[in-house]
């Protein structure tokens, strides 16, 4: 489906939607957002998500050897921890707090 039809069915900015299609999102922690408030099956919706499985079979491909859903599990928890972390440490009006929420989501994938 075409960009062009995606923005107009969804309304969204064709920066957002090219990003998305295109796995170029420069920013997944705030597209997450905006790419969550499309209903299920929607085109961005759809795109997003093969974005996600795209990156999680990256990871998983950097993982120690293991079986093949052992490693997948790892890799969507790492993404799930990175992304998290992002996400509160942005969301806080603390510095120090924000700083100790990256360290922990650090250690924690090292560990």
């Amino acid at each position: 489906m075409p960009i062009k039809t995606i923005t107009r069915t969804t309304g969204h900015s064709r920066k957002l939607v090219r990003n998305v299609v295109r796995g170029l999102t420069g920013d997944v922690f705030r597209s997450c957002h905006d790419v969550a408030g499309e209903p299920p099956g929607s085109p961005v919706r759809t795109r997003f998500t093969l974005g996600v499985e795209r990156l999680a079979a990256l990871l998983s491909g950097l993982s120690p050897r293991a079986a093949k859903e052992r490693r997948r599990q790892r890799s969507l928890a790492t993404l799930s921890t990175l992304v998290g972390a992002v996400v509160l440490a942005r969301a806080v009006d603390d510095d120090a707090l924000a700083e100790d929420l990256i360290k922990a989501a650090q250690a924690s994938l090292a560990a």
